[in-house]
C-alpha cells in the first residue's frame, strides 16, 4: 500500500524520477542528432568524430534572484572546462565536455556561515551553427552529471545535474564568446532540492 510518509517508497520514487529524466535527455539527443539522411546515405553522430577539435573555456556566472529558497542572489561561481567537439553534420556539432574545476561561492550558508562548494562535472553539448562552417553565431544546449564535494544551500545531494542553454559567437581567430542560462538540481533524488539558476558568460578558444 502506498504511503507518502514511507521513506523507502519516497526513495524509490526519486530514483525512478531520476532515471526517467536521464532517459528523456538521451531520447531528445538521439532523436534530434543521432542520424540524418545526407545525399541518400545515413550519417551517424560519430562518423566525423576524428575530425574534431579541442575546445577550452572559462566561465563566470552570477546566481539569479527568486522568492523562495531558490534565491541565489549574491552567489557567484567560476568554472573551467575542456571539450572535444566534432561535426555531426552541417550545421550541427557535438561535444564531450569535462569541468575539472567548478567553484561556487555562496553568499551565505543556510546555517548563517559562508560556504564554498567545489565540484566537477562531465557531459554532452550540442551546437547549431547557422553559417554551416562552424564559425560565427551559434546556439548550444548541454547537460552534465555533477559531483559536488560539499552541499549547495537547500540541496541535499552530492550528485546533481547541470543543464545549460546559450547563444554565442565563434570568431575567425578561433576565440569564442557565449552567454548562457545554467541550472543545477538533483532531479528530486533527495529533498530538499531547491535548484540553482545562474546567468553565465564564457570565453574560450578552439585548437
Amino acid at each position: 500500500m502506498y504511503r507518502k510518509d514511507n521513506p523507502n517508497q519516497l526513495k524509490y520514487e526519486n530514483y525512478y524520477r531520476y532515471i526517467k529524466y536521464l532517459k528523456a535527455i538521451i531520447a531528445v539527443y538521439f532523436c534530434v542528432f543521432s542520424c540524418t539522411e545526407t545525399y541518400g546515405k545515413t550519417k551517424t553522430i560519430f562518423d566525423d568524430f576524428y575530425e574534431g577539435n579541442l575546445r577550452i573555456e572559462t566561465t563566470i556566472a552570477a546566481g539569479l534572484s527568486y522568492e523562495d529558497h531558490s534565491d541565489r542572489k549574491g552567489d557567484y561561481y567560476f568554472a573551467d572546462s575542456i571539450e572535444y567537439e566534432w561535426p555531426v553534420y552541417k550545421p550541427m556539432s557535438m561535444g564531450i565536455r569535462y569541468y575539472p574545476k567548478f567553484i561556487y561561492l555562496q553568499s551565505e550558508h543556510e546555517k548563517g556561515q559562508s560556504d564554498t562548494v567545489y565540484a566537477q562535472a562531465c557531459g554532452f553539448v550540442f551546437r547549431f551553427y547557422p553559417n554551416k562552417n562552424f564559425k560565427g553565431l551559434f546556439n548550444e544546449i548541454g547537460s552534465s552529471l555533477m559531483w559536488n564535494e560539499s552541499l549547495y544551500n537547500y540541496n541535499a545531494s552530492h550528485i546533481n545535474i547541470l543543464t545549460e542553454i546559450g547563444i554565442g559567437y565563434k570568431f575567425d581567430s578561433k576565440l569564442h564568446l557565449s552567454l548562457k542560462i545554467q541550472h543545477i538540481s538533483n532531479a528530486n533524488m533527495k529533498s530538499p532540492n531547491y535548484g540553482i539558476n545562474g546567468l553565465a558568460l564564457s570565453l574560450g578558444f578552439t585548437f
